[in-house]
């Protein structure tokens, strides 16, 4: 079902119809490229896909959620034209937290690598940030990062001890993904300062 809205077009679908996470996400970004292919980045209408709704009265709050997954897309630079909420739900929770409590808390996780040759501790956030990205998958890092799975792993070892972190815990891979999605949003907010040498994606 679709109903025209001021923001744009409702659709309602069917969930048993896309078993599996991310199956609707996919078509739906299938179909918009088969269509706007060709037409640039920026002028692309977007897609944001709710969580699942088992009940009717579930539909107020996937409005929200679509609603917020556009905004928050655009405050985290995120650059998919399909959306799911669910990965924008952290920066949902946390996004009311002041800029000031941000930049410690990242100051704080990051301060041991922050503080080595600026070249040497970017190379490593990128690094680390492509390894949290990929919830923790050493070969998808390596291949994003164009380097041999081995020196991943060496990166990341030595991450790991300058940090204090343990990559198979799960508290410090959260920590880890709260620093770099508070850097990401104080990077697309109104910061006039980097002191946090916030990269850009």
């Amino acid at each position: 079902m679709h109903f025209c809205i001021r923001e744009g077009i409702l659709s309602l679908f069917p969930a048993e119809s896309f078993p599996g996470n991310g199956r609707l996400q996919a078509l739906l970004a299938g179909a918009l490229h088969s269509v706007l292919g060709t037409m640039p980045e920026g002028s692309r209408p977007r897609i944001a896909v709710s969580n699942k709704k088992r009940e009717p009265e579930g539909l107020a709050d996937a409005y929200r959620e679509c609603r917020d997954t556009l905004r928050l897309a655009v405050k985290l630079g995120v650059p998919d034209d399909v959306i799911q909420y669910e990965t924008v739900e952290l920066a949902c929770l946390f996004q009311h937290v002041p800029p000031g409590k941000m930049q410690s808390y990242c100051r704080e996780v990051l301060e041991p690598l922050l503080a080595k040759d600026p070249d040497y501790s970017q190379e490593m956030l990128r690094t680390l940030e492509t390894f949290v990205e990929n919830d923790g998958q050493l070969s998808e890092t390596a291949k994003q990062l164009y380097i041999h799975r081995n020196t991943a792993a060496y990166r990341l070892e030595k991450i790991g001890e300058m940090l204090g972190v343990d990559f198979k815990n799960i508290s410090d891979l959260l920590r880890l993904k709260l620093v770099f999605m508070f850097r990401q949003m104080l990077k697309t907010g109104a910061q006039t300062e980097n002191p946090l040498g916030v990269r850009n994606l």
